[in-house]
This record gives structure tokens, C-alpha cells and sequence, in this order.
């Protein structure tokens, strides 16, 4: 069992997708670096996810912090009936923006509790991650 990456992004202004999709239910881990001096209590990123037809849901704000943080994403069972449980993950920066020499980057990880993140979708099997 280990940490799947999503793939490390630099926020700007436009939704800024993940690499890798997420499957169903996820335990994230969210890693940030930058440099402290350039980053302040106004600055913030909007965490959101996209499917395959377009739709897009906000998830939430996520606050500066040097420390890596875990999240529980659920799909709401709704979307899962309909069959939206393969999404991208996408972050923006919020209003206030920071400068580029901040270097402020988000590392996404997804835990899968079989360790091979295998998961039925449509009758077959998805290894992409």
C-alpha cells in the first residue's frame, strides 16, 4: 500500500488540472512549497474537480502550511449512482494572487487501500494511475 502522486502543479489564475484522475472515494495528501516571505494569510488555493462531461464541483480552500495535510473526498452518492466517480483534480489560485518568485506549488497524493489502484469502471479494469 503506498501514495499514488498526482502530479505537482504551480497555481495561477485558470484551474490548473492533475495529471492522474482519482477514482471513487479518495484520502489525499496535499503538499505545498514556496517561500514563506513571498506567501501571507491572504493568499489561498481553490481546490475543485472536474469530470468527464465537463461538470466541475469546488471542493475547498486550501490555506498555506509547510506541513502536508490529509483530506477525505467522498463522491456524493448522487453523482456516484450516476456514475461520476472518475474526476481530475484542479487548483487556481484565489482574489489575491502571490507573485512568481514565491514559487508556490501543490504535490497531490491519493492513498488506494489495495496498493495497485485498480478499479472497475464500465465493466473493465483502470490501471492508469
Amino acid at each position: 500500500m503506498a501514495w499514488s502522486s498526482l502530479g505537482t502543479k504551480q497555481p495561477g489564475f485558470e484551474w490548473e488540472e492533475f495529471d492522474f484522475p482519482v477514482i471513487g472515494d479518495a484520502a489525499v495528501r496535499i503538499t505545498q512549497t514556496y517561500q514563506p516571505k513571498e506567501v501571507t494569510f491572504l493568499n489561498k488555493i481553490h481546490l475543485g474537480e472536474f469530470y468527464a462531461n465537463g461538470g466541475h464541483r469546488f471542493l475547498r480552500t486550501i490555506y498555506p502550511s509547510t506541513l502536508p495535510r490529509l483530506y477525505s473526498f467522498t463522491v456524493p452518492p448522487v453523482l456516484e449512482e450516476a456514475g461520476y466517480i472518475l474526476r481530475h483534480f484542479a487548483v487556481k489560485h484565489n482574489a489575491y494572487g502571490v507573485v512568481a518568485e514565491a514559487n508556490w506549488t501543490i504535490n497531490i497524493e491519493v492513498w488506494y487501500p489495495d496498493g495497485a489502484a485498480a478499479q472497475m469502471i464500465d465493466g473493465g479494469t483502470y490501471d492508469g494511475i
